[in-house]
């Protein structure tokens, strides 16, 4: 995963690609964004085994292209992910007045 750090957030992306159109022949990308949650001890087989510090992430959005495109100027990447942002932030302060109690 690669890192993006914009308006105070630090997002970690990766682009996949997919194959889309009527018959599946041409290729598609979509770029997923995640913060980072920390890090968990885990096993390295189910019950056994060595620990070893596994990278939490939590999916937050995803745009429908690849940031990486140069079909798309920076300032059309930047609005997009400013729009994402802004509803980020949005949920955040409402998972934290639910986590006070305040649901309603």
């Amino acid at each position: 995963m690669k890192k993006l750090s914009i308006g105070g957030w630090d997002l970690f992306y990766k682009i996949e690609s997919f194959e889309c159109g009527p018959y599946g022949g041409m290729d598609c990308h979509r770029t997923q964004f995640y913060l980072h949650k920390g890090t968990e001890k885990r096993k390295r087989y189910w019950f056994f085994g060595a620990e070893y510090d596994y990278e939490v992430y939590e999916e937050v959005f995803q745009l429908d292209f690849s940031v990486e495109d140069s079909n798309y100027t920076k300032d059309v990447i930047r609005e997009k992910l400013n729009k994402e942002i802004e509803r980020l932030e949005v949920l955040e302060l409402r998972r934290i007045e639910i986590q006070k109690g305040d649901i309603i």
